[in-house]
């Protein structure tokens, strides 16, 4: 079959369970399911519990390696229909962050922390159209500073595309169909392993350079530098992730070092 690691086969194989949980709207072996564990958000809160069935423990192990990485969770995108089914906080719907990445402080302070995007866009009449207005409600008065986080949010969700007579739908960003597949799933999983530099590992420790140089390229291959965008994911306050540098770009390993203009100059 020209399958050489047959471990990541299984592993894709059995992520398709997770996607079929996530994407089909009915049928009895999924409300049975839903009804003894929740549904597929509530995989990472029963990795470890003992009462679980043994095929749902791996299906929740399979797409949650133990590092910040998650090869499955990083590849699927929400597309909004009327907003029932998306977390406003805690699913990727707009950009490559999710906003309680992107916006740790205010997440925080939300009185709509667990709300779904329907539940804060309400459809108001405005003449002869509808339009949306957010309702978003805070603990309590927001400083300058927050202000302007709050700002940045604004305008990201203000520019959203609705689709208010349809539902919401997962995406798979690994593949021409947008749905997950067995074979894209392997793919995806020996991307992840060469994303973290696991062929790599012996070949920087024998490189002869500085030490500093050595610990530096590790650092990047497990993606472990203190970029902005990952001291946020470590719930590190900061007031923007864009580049220091350019100021265009969200501060990733892979824009510092590959795509921001101003280091390249150095």
């Amino acid at each position: 079959m020209g399958i050489r690691e047959i471990g990541r086969f299984n592993v894709a194989l059995l992520a398709k369970w997770k996607w079929r949980i996530g994407v089909d709207d009915g049928g009895a072996w999924r409300d049975i399911l839903e009804s003894r564990y929740g549904s597929w958000k509530d995989m990472r809160v029963t990795m470890e519990d003992k009462k679980s069935s043994f095929w749902w423990r791996d299906l929740s192990k399979v797409c949650h390696d133990g590092n910040e990485t998650n090869w499955f969770d990083n590849r699927i995108r929400w597309k909004l229909g009327n907003g029932k089914r998306i977390r406003l906080w805690e699913d990727k719907w707009i950009g490559e962050l999710l906003f309680i990445q992107k916006f740790p402080r205010l997440k925080l302070l939300s009185l709509n922390a667990d709300s779904f995007v329907c539940e804060v866009a309400k459809w108001v009449n405005n003449g002869n159209e509808e339009v949306i207005k957010w309702n978003l409600c805070w603990r309590r008065e927001l400083f300058v500073w927050e202000n302007e986080l709050e700002a940045q949010l604004s305008l990201l969700i203000s520019n959203a595309h609705w689709r208010k007579d349809m539902d919401d739908e997962w995406l798979w960003e690994d593949g021409d169909l947008n749905c997950y597949t067995v074979r894209s799933g392997y793919n995806s999983l020996k991307d992840h392993d060469h994303s973290l530099g696991r062929p790599w590992f012996k070949q920087i420790w024998n490189t002869k350079v500085v030490g500093p140089a050595q610990v530096c390229a590790w650092r990047v291959l497990l993606g472990k530098l203190p970029t902005r965008v990952n001291l946020v994911r470590r719930q590190v306050m900061m007031l923007s992730t864009l580049c220091p540098l350019c100021n265009n770009e969200d501060e990733t390993i892979q824009h510092v070092f590959f795509e921001c203009i101003v280091a390249q100059k150095v």
